[in-house]
């Protein structure tokens, strides 16, 4: 079994096309965004629409990240 890829792998392939690998960065950060949102909105429902909008902006800015800070 494969090693799982780090976040900066995963953001390159992604960053290439590679559209399991946005689907991985999206499953492995979702929890804890989703966490940070429901804290912030103080209900499930609000907490998961921010945290959908979060990931949107995610996606979208994704070809901007070039490394320099830390995706998670």
């Amino acid at each position: 079994m494969a090693a799982p890829l780090d976040d900066r792998a995963l953001v390159t392939a992604a960053q290439s096309g590679d559209r399991g690998a946005l689907d991985q960065l999206l499953r492995r950060h979702y929890d804890r965004v989703h966490g940070v949102c429901r804290r912030i909105t103080g209900n499930d429902a609000d907490a998961a629409d921010a945290a959908q909008e979060a990931m949107i902006a995610m996606v979208r800015g994704l070809a901007r990240f070039d490394g320099r800070a830390s995706f998670g």
